[in-house]
């Protein structure tokens, strides 16, 4: 569905309504759960080791020790274990698919693109390059700029 466009609350209606099991096995969908599974690169067959960090945190609540937080690893720095999914769901390239029109999306989300709305955001794309173009706003001019990748 997300190959095909669907929105991930549009996903997530369709899923509920069609009776599949959140993966907390709750019955309703929300947009959120579908992200979240959309964002794991499990389901294309690649499980990593090491994602994440643990960190002191900037500020206690209370009078604890060690480390309380953490962050994602860059992906550069986690270790990809090899073989332990037989048949993963979707392929490599589906998957990056997604995930580009993930960020895609975000981008050029109307909160994203504040003080105008530009009719024709990321629906512009150069025939030589491919960069897509979005709405700026710069003192009182506005324009279309090619959004480097």
């Amino acid at each position: 569905m997300a190959l095909s466009g669907w929105t991930l609350r549009g996903i997530a209606k369709e899923l509920t309504r069609r009776g599949v099991p959140t993966p907390q096995e709750a019955r309703v969908w929300g947009g959120t759960s579908v992200g979240c599974v959309l964002r794991n690169r499990t389901y294309a067959g690649v499980v990593e080791a090491l994602k994440t960090e643990a960190l002191s945190p900037k500020q206690r609540r209370k009078d604890t020790y060690g480390k309380t937080s953490s962050q994602r690893r860059p992906e550069v720095e986690r270790i990809r274990l090899e073989g332990l999914v037989a048949q993963p769901v979707v392929t490599e390239e589906e998957f990056e698919s997604v995930q580009q029109r993930l960020r895609d999306n975000q981008r050029f989300a109307t909160k994203n693109t504040k003080l105008r709305d530009y009719l024709l955001r990321g629906r512009i794309r150069c025939t030589l390059c491919g960069r897509v173009y979005t709405g700026v706003t710069r003192g009182s001019l506005s324009y279309y700029e090619a959004v480097l990748s």
